[in-house]
C-alpha cells in the first residue's frame, strides 16, 4: 500500500492500514490535494473471503493505495495480528468524511459506480450537506 506511512497488516493476504477514521481521511486528502490519484478500498469478510478464492479481486485489493478495515471481524483480526487498537472504518462514513475534508479545502471530487438514478440522489445529498464541495463528475 503506498498512500501514507501507515503499517498494514495482513488478513488471509489482503494488506489492511493501520489506520483509524480520522487518519485515512486525512492521508487521502492529502495526498488529493498533492496531485496523487489512488484507489481506497473498504475491506469486509465477504471482499477477504472472495480475494481468497480470486486471483483478480486479490490483485486489486493487493494493488491498492489503501485497504481500511470495513467490519468488525475484520478490526478483530487485525487486532489478533498487531495492532490492538485497531478501529472499524466504515466505508459510507469514509466517503462523508472525505467529502467534508474535500468541500473545506476546495478539492474537488468524483462518484463512480451504482445508476445514473442513485448517483444523482447522492449527488445532490452532497451538494446540500457540504457547501463547496465540488462535484467534478459522476
Amino acid at each position: 500500500m503506498s498512500l501514507g506511512s501507515f503499517t498494514s497488516v495482513s488478513v488471509l493476504g489482503v494488506p489492511l492500514a493501520v489506520a483509524g477514521l480520522a487518519n485515512a481521511t486525512r492521508e487521502i486528502v492529502r495526498a488529493s490535494a498533492d496531485g496523487h490519484s489512488a484507489y481506497i478500498c473498504a475491506v469486509n469478510v465477504h471482499s477477504t473471503m472472495e480475494a481468497s478464492r480470486d486471483d483478480v479481486l486479490a490483485a486489486a485489493l493487493r494493488g491498492s493505495d489503501m485497504n481500511v478495515p470495513d467490519g468488525v471481524p475484520i478490526v478483530w483480526g487485525m487486532r489478533a495480528l498487531g495492532a490492538p487498537e485497531q478501529e472499524r472504518v466504515f466505508g459510507p462514513t469514509l466517503m462523508w468524511e472525505v467529502c467534508r475534508s474535500a468541500a473545506e479545502s476546495g478539492i474537488p471530487i468524483a462518484l463512480f459506480g451504482s445508476t445514473e438514478d442513485t448517483l444523482t440522489i447522492l449527488r445532490r445529498a452532497l451538494i446540500s450537506e457540504f457547501a463547496g464541495l465540488m462535484i467534478v463528475a459522476a
